[in-house]
């Protein structure tokens, strides 16, 4: 059984009760960040890289970190974010230098009956697309091909066998869209237009989690990444460049949000064999 933390900082506190300054910038849209000076007080620190997407509202904003989702403030240029997962709290408080770059400070602490952990990084942020300012972007429902190119794999002898296919995209407009692969259905976020997931799975005897970006460059095709890792009795990971062309509308989806509830996180494209 493990307990749920949940704690706010004498910091974010503070920054409640005191008067919030403008904020300086909008922040809103999708960003990468990197991790540096990774601590972790149960084993040894693996730095990590990610996408977060912000939606941000005068001084408030809601804040997603991979998979996680998390509510904050803004007083001029700092931004204070706080909040909770299944069994841990995390703090992330970080400084915009420019509206497409920041740097900060990732904290967290996790708990269950026996034991407990502490931990953090160093953040270094950079914007990738601002939200879309106009409502009625282009509809990216439909059947698209993609392929994929520039392979990256550390992992030796890993069985991964790289493939090129098809996938059903349906938009919502609560920012969820749902792919349809193989007769697997995921969920994932846009912003503007640009589309991301985190997911994690088991394939090859261990775990997989991975994170894939697409820029949607036209009414009818994108461009993106894809970065994963394995995990098992030791880890190793990879990625790939991906193109996405879509080869006709969607007939019949429904954007006006109802059934795009789903689950959270999933792949957007499901383009990794396992162990085959």
């Amino acid at each position: 059984m493990r307990l749920r933390l949940c704690t706010i900082s004498v910091s974010l506190l503070l920054m409640v009760a005191s008067p919030l300054l403008a904020a300086d910038y909008d922040a809103s849209g999708t960003w990468t960040y990197i991790e540096s000076n990774a601590i972790d007080s149960c084993g040894t620190a693996v730095p990590g890289s990610g996408t977060i997407l912000i939606a941000q509202s005068g001084n408030t904003l809601t804040f997603q970190m991979d998979n996680d989702v998390y509510s904050g403030t803004v007083s001029g240029s700092t931004y204070l974010i706080s909040g909770c997962t299944e069994a841990s709290s995390a703090e992330i408080t970080f400084t915009l230098a420019s509206a497409d770059e920041g740097s900060g400070v990732y904290d967290w602490t996790w708990s269950d009956c026996s034991d407990s952990c502490f931990g953090g990084a160093d953040l270094a942020l950079t914007r990738i697309h601002s939200l879309a300012a106009e409502s009625d972007f282009p509809d990216y429902s439909g059947t698209y091909t993609y392929t994929t190119s520039n392979v990256r794999d550390s992992c030796p002898e890993s069985g991964i066998f790289l493939e090129s296919g098809t996938a059903v995209l349906e938009m919502y407009n609560n920012n969820v869209f749902i792919i349809d692969i193989d007769d697997r259905e995921f969920t994932g976020t846009y912003s503007g237009h640009t589309f991301t997931y985190s997911g994690a799975y088991e394939g090859n005897g261990g775990n997989i989690t991975e994170t894939t970006t697409v820029q949607m460059t036209s009414e009818n095709s994108g461009t993106g990444t894809t970065d994963w890792t394995w995990n098992s009795a030791f880890s190793c990971g990879g990625g790939h460049d991906l193109t996405l062309t879509r080869k006709e509308l969607s007939s019949g989806g429904d954007s006006s949000g109802s059934g795009g509830g789903g689950g959270g996180g999933g792949c957007f494209i499901d383009r990794i064999s396992i162990g085959r």
